[in-house]
């Protein structure tokens, strides 16, 4: 029962980080309508969010000296805050601070429930483990657009931002009486020259460079798909919600394949796969007139997507399996450093070159993410990981 309330709770607060982090893309034309912005504007609203990311391996490694759980105790407890401020903004930069709040505890939450979860599960299950909270994941990103469109249009952002909190809130309750992780006294010693020599190696490098690559693909994709579809095909709050929700399904299509076969197909091998078919998928998508094929093509990008980030993940999750939390958070640092500098440019090349100069950007990040897998296949310390998996 004990292992089983962990996953649920682990499950629980994954599910909503991601609700949160997938359905404003969506609301974007009711946030531009609500704080009286432009809709290519809202994308900064963001920012805040992204930058602290950057700061996610500091998190990582308070995490790895007062431990997983505790980490994510105060996690949660930042994500209650900014939920509950971000339902009360009334302006624009007040949402922004919000969501700075909500980003501290997001990005450490997501960075830290694999990492305690992995402390109770043995490798060869482990892939199991991290398809089970990447399903919450494909729930939270199925429904989330839809659902949130739909609390917007009818109860205001305050009601749809209070629920969260209120779910948190009493996520936190639970977590407080779940067991603590395995700490061990070289986690409490942990500094910053440990992840500088983390950086230095080139294993390290390849896995923040492919994750940095696979997040620019969807950065590209999602960021500004409310709004093509807006522009192109004028459609209401509520079409662009359900879009985005149908579309999404392959989330849950991708994340259920990767969790059967990764384990006995290899997670290196499910990530090229994933990554190869999120790349293909970008280029044709601009081009499109028909809603029905638009679903179809991102849906299979999000079954490449997110099944392959689930193998990536969890072959990420042993590189360092003393030092696990700190190298995850290097993976969030890389996904927060790309959402950054996207937020940045992002208006500025859908103004110079639209949707399609987007989707050709994400396009190429994809293809360089693969280069960087096959790569690493050929590196000694991801052989061993994987060679260990069959033993």
């Amino acid at each position: 029962m004990g292992y089983l309330l962990i996953f649920l709770i682990c499950f629980l607060l994954q599910f909503l980080v991601s609700f949160e982090m997938n359905f404003i893309n969506p609301i974007i034309p009711y946030l531009s309508a609500y704080f009286g912005i432009d809709k290519s504007s809202v994308i900064y609203l963001s920012i805040g969010f992204s930058f602290i990311g950057l700061l996610t391996p500091f998190f990582g490694m308070l995490t790895d000296k007062i431990g997983k759980k505790h980490g994510l105790v105060i996690a949660t407890i930042f994500y209650i805050t900014g939920t509950f401020f971000s339902g009360l903004s009334t302006h624009h930069y007040m949402f922004a601070i919000s969501r700075i709040i909500i980003g501290i505890g997001s990005l450490t939450i997501g960075a830290t429930v694999i990492a305690y979860i992995s402390d109770f599960v043995s490798y060869r299950q482990r892939g199991k483990a991290a398809g089970v909270l990447r399903i919450s994941f494909a729930i939270a990103i199925l429904t989330g657009p839809a659902v949130a469109s739909y609390m917007v249009e009818n109860f205001g952002l305050k009601t749809l931002y209070w629920i969260l909190s209120s779910v948190a809130t009493l996520a936190l309750v639970i977590l407080l009486k779940l067991p603590n992780d395995q700490q061990t006294e070289a986690d409490s010693k942990v500094n910053l020259y440990e992840l500088g020599d983390m950086l230095k190696n080139r294993t390290t490098q390849k896995f923040v460079l492919a994750s940095f690559m696979m997040i620019a693909a969807p950065l590209t994709l999602f960021s500004f798909f409310s709004i093509w579809l807006d522009q192109s095909f004028t459609l209401s709050q509520s079409d662009i919600g359900s879009i985005y929700s149908i579309a999404n399904s392959g989330t849950l299509v991708g994340v259920g394949i990767a969790t059967l076969l990764s384990d006995k197909l290899g997670k290196l091998r499910t990530a090229k796969i994933g990554f190869i078919l999120m790349a293909i998928t970008m280029f044709p998508l601009s081009f499109l007139s028909s809603i029905p094929v638009i679903i179809l093509v991102v849906m299979i990008n999000a079954i490449g997507l997110d099944g392959g980030f689930l193998a990536f993940q969890t072959l990420a999750s042993e590189v360092y399996p003393k030092r696990r939390t700190m190298f995850m958070t290097l993976i969030s640092f890389s996904h927060s450093l790309c959402s950054l500098i996207f937020v940045v440019l992002g208006p500025m090349l859908y103004n110079l070159g639209g949707y399609r100069l987007l989707n050709f950007i994400g396009g190429a990040a994809g293809i360089i993410a693969v280069i960087t897998l096959y790569s690493l296949s050929k590196e000694k310390r991801v052989a061993e990981v994987v060679q260990e998996a069959f033993n």
